[in-house]
């Protein structure tokens, strides 16, 4: 939401989550000053408020089975970082949606799916807004151990349901991955490949197309990595910034910018994709823009004649 409740006019109700808006604001305010290197934090920020709020649900609670008691610590002792090297990371993704599922299948059966994310229409099929819903939803029902959501029918409490989902996520990441927790890392799970247009059907996939990168974030952190709130595998469509730009008002020819994958769209040219590297590690180009400097760092020139 961009107006707080004193503001008269209606602009709607299908908003995403607070969380990246909550983690803009808490960087912000503890920057001093707020410069280009800020700007640069900011991009590459992974860090998502709901999965703090995951995080301190579970810490207290222990398992007798030595597998989902592990996954229990891993995930009470995260940062909320969703790194893609982080197993944390896959355990709350996995456990956050396995929980919506398992809390609201009784109550709403097929429909679940399209509560929890899933597209209303094939055009639309990747995401819809009550994914965003749900996801509050989740941090607000974790939150309260006496919310009736917890009883799916036969008196279950918070923490038999939490024990309960924490046993199907281990089960569901060591089907995925192996039984050692250090393989569950997100970047596993979470890939981004880029696909051209016409790279849908072999042999041109395989010329065209770039990926699959192991991707750090999702859909609630500033470093914008969104995929299927009902679904956690990436086999989708992801959706991000593929340009970032910083803008340095005190000086705009120290501006700073990242396209990926490259500035061509010739599969031919030494740009296609040579941005992607650059994007994933965080790295940027000047963006010059006096006539002097564009002409300096000019590679090859175009002329356009009548």
């Amino acid at each position: 939401r961009v107006v707080d409740d004193d503001y008269p006019y209606w602009l709607g109700s299908d908003f995403v989550t607070g969380n990246r808006a909550q983690r803009i604001a808490e960087m912000l305010e503890e920057a001093d000053p707020v410069d280009v290197a800020t700007i640069r934090r900011m991009h590459l920020d992974q860090v998502s408020p709901s999965g703090r709020r995951v995080a301190a649900a579970v810490r207290g609670l222990a398992a007798e089975d030595p597998a989902v008691d592990e996954a229990l610590r891993l995930l009470a002792k995260w940062d909320g970082t969703l790194g893609s090297d982080s197993p944390a990371a896959s355990i709350y993704q996995v456990f956050s949606i396995t929980l919506a599922q398992r809390l609201l299948r009784p109550r709403l059966g097929d429909v679940t799916e399209l509560y929890t994310g899933q597209g209303l229409t094939p055009v639309i099929a990747e995401t819809s807004m009550m994914g965003e819903r749900c996801r509050e939803w989740i941090d607000r029902t974790l939150e309260d151990p006496e919310s009736h959501w917890w009883d799916t029918g036969g008196g279950e409490s918070r923490e038999e349901q939490v024990l309960a989902v924490m046993a199907d996520t281990v089960a569901e990441l060591a089907g995925r991955f192996g039984a050692d927790p250090v393989r569950w890392r997100w970047g596993r799970l979470h890939m981004l490949t880029l696909r051209h247009a016409l790279g849908t059907r072999s042999p041109l996939d395989r010329l065209l197309n770039r990926g699959p990168y192991p991707m750090g974030g999702d859909g609630d952190t500033i470093w914008n990595s969104q995929v299927a709130r009902h679904d956690v595998s990436a086999d989708g469509v992801m959706i991000g910034p593929p340009f970032r730009f910083i803008a340095d008002l005190a000086d705009l020819g120290q501006s700073r910018g990242q396209l990926m994958p490259g500035q061509s769209g010739q599969v031919g040219s030494p740009h296609y994709a040579d941005g992607i590297g650059p994007w994933l590690r965080g790295d940027y180009h000047p963006m010059v823009i006096e006539r002097t400097a564009v002409e300096g760092n000019a590679e090859a020139q175009f002329t356009l004649v009548p």
